[in-house]
């Protein structure tokens, strides 16, 4: 169990990124590239990347509790106090990243 959530929850953090860039090269190529007044295909398939992006993003919130649930169990103390640092380090970084991306995506790139 706990390999599988790790797993997922390493292939929606992955995902995450792919999507806010799908956003942005969509919003880019629709200027260029969509004949006048044929917004409705850009807007489908804009509607289809937010859904993937919150969906990752839920996914990233479960998976996460479920992986805090599991923390430290069979690691020693020492390896446990380090594991957290860089842990705790780690996502206060991703986490400043992944918000302004999704508010610059939401905002800048509105549906």
């Amino acid at each position: 169990m706990r390999t599988a959530n790790a797993v997922v929850h390493d292939l929606a953090a992955g995902l995450w990124p792919g999507a806010v860039l799908a956003l942005w090269i969509a919003h880019a190529g629709a200027a260029d590239f969509a004949p006048a007044g044929t917004t409705a295909p850009i807007r489908v398939a804009w509607s289809g990347i937010y859904a993937i992006l919150f969906l990752e993003l839920a996914i990233q919130v479960v998976t996460g509790l479920i992986r805090l649930r599991h923390r430290g169990l069979g690691v020693s103390t020492e390896a446990l106090a380090a594991k957290n640092s860089v842990a705790q380090a780690k996502h206060v970084a991703f986490a400043a990243v992944l918000l302004a991306a999704t508010v610059g995506a939401v905002v800048l790139l509105p549906l």
